[in-house]
């Protein structure tokens, strides 16, 4: 789906991340790298990537939720219409 974000995170020892933007998302603004660092500060670690794929990871396997909430609330200021 050209349009479609996704955003895996997974871990028992450490967490990973990978976010993955369809070109029409990078077009109208999505950073999976950007979104990668994001949702990787939560989980207490570093992360970063390209337009269209982002991965990272940290310590903090504890804190996927709170990543996945930081990446969607920043998806929402970024496609939020003008």
């Amino acid at each position: 789906e050209p349009s479609a974000v996704a955003l895996l995170i997974s871990g028992v020892d450490r967490a990973r991340v990978v976010v993955m933007a369809g070109p029409e998302a990078v077009r109208r603004g999505v950073h999976a790298g950007r979104l990668a660092s994001i949702a990787s500060e939560a989980l207490g670690g570093r992360g970063g990537g390209r337009e269209a794929l982002g991965q990272g990871g940290g310590v903090r396997v504890d804190g996927a939720e709170e990543a996945k909430v930081r990446v969607l609330e920043e998806l929402r200021r970024l496609l939020a219409p003008t």
